[in-house]
């Protein structure tokens, strides 16, 4: 790791409010690179080029500084990174003062600039990750070859096992992620567009247990889970699953494709077909009220059993059966009879 200014700053950031003392932070060249006194960045500091030739510690006392130009007392100590010399961590003062604060400073170095590496690793996997979720699920197609070998040589995701994709749909999903990560053993989870969080999983065993509570206090939250899928076209076919199966819902917020077997066969009619069948009853349910296509998807919910639909929709069984006759009248279609209710349960869905 190269120590820049950016990088030298960021650490005695972090660093100021625990330590009282003058610290200078130098590169590999001897340049200060980054200081509590910014008057002092980019000059040359021969007591690190010093300590950078013996790869010891320099201590630097009063009658010493003559012999190093640009340096005051203190204490210089050489910083490595993964066991590569990257610079020199300088204290300032007398050096039996602040040679304690300097070995503990040098020690909050190194472990500053490990975990501001593993961050921006971190940052650096999760926009890989974005971007080749952007690519494999982009509206015009992929290229498949190329992202499993990305999938397999820079994001290790290991496409030998079926996954099974989840689709979070909020305001701003993205508040998820920690809590998923740590309940979940998922292959992987990334943001997508604005509202949409993406994981994918192994099997589904903890999906309800994990993210049933989070709809209870997020009430714009839906999830939808797809079918298992082998490979880059498995992990997208089953992204569309899950999305098809929230896009079928009107009550539930926790959906699964498996749950829509009839609806999937609907949402394959062509559109001219559905026109051609479908334009003059659609136009006519549109021209009554709103609660009466509800009737209907509750209705159907609740298999045709008469009870079960008027309490669900809080009404008297006279006025559901009024509402059906309403509904036979003026549409054409009888809810009573299969092959009419058949018809009047795709114009509810594609409506």
């Amino acid at each position: 790791m190269e120590l820049t200014y950016e990088l030298g700053d960021e650490v005695i950031q972090r660093l100021r409010p625990h330590l009282d003392v003058p610290i200078n932070l130098m590169d590999t060249s001897g340049k200060i690179v980054a200081s509590s006194d910014p008057e002092r960045v980019d000059q040359l500091h021969s007591g690190a080029i010093r300590a950078i030739e013996i790869q010891q510690e320099l201590l630097l006392y009063p009658e010493d500084v003559v012999d190093y130009p640009g340096t005051k007392p203190g204490v210089n100590l050489p910083m490595y990174f993964f066991g590569e010399l990257v610079g020199v961590v300088g204290i300032t003062g007398h050096p039996d003062q602040v040679i304690q604060a300097a070995n503990i400073t040098k020690a909050a170095v190194e472990i500053a600039l490990e975990q501001i590496h593993l961050q921006k690793q971190t940052a650096f996997q999760e926009n890989t990750l974005y971007n080749w979720l952007l690519q494999l699920l982009h509206p015009y197609g992929f290229d498949e070859e190329k992202l499993e070998q990305e999938a397999k040589h820079i994001l290790k995701i290991k496409l030998t096992e079926p996954l099974i994709v989840v689709v979070l749909q909020a305001r701003n999903p993205a508040v998820f992620t920690e809590e998923i990560r740590q309940k979940l053993d998922a292959v992987f989870v990334s943001r997508h567009e604005e509202d949409e969080l993406v994981l994918a999983v192994k099997e589904t065993e903890l999906l309800e247990p994990v993210l049933l509570p989070l709809l209870e206090s997020n009430p714009d939250l839906l999830i939808g889970v797809g079918n298992s899928g082998k490979g880059v076209k498995g992990i997208r076919e089953s992204y569309d699953q899950a999305k098809q199966a929230m896009k079928f819902t009107r009550e539930k917020r926790f959906t699964r494709i498996e749950e829509w077997k009839l609806e999937q066969l609907i949402d394959q009619i062509p559109h001219h077909t559905y026109e051609d069948v479908f334009a003059t009853y659609a136009e006519c349910l549109r021209n009554m009220e709103d609660s009466y296509e509800e009737t209907l998807r509750i209705y159907f919910r609740s298999n045709l059993e008469l009870k079960e639909t008027a309490e669900r929709l809080h009404i008297h069984r006279n006025t559901l059966m009024y509402r059906l006759d309403q509904i036979h009248e003026k549409v054409g279609l009888n809810p009573r009879m299969f092959t009419d209710a058949m018809l009047l349960y795709i114009l509810c869905f594609k409506q």
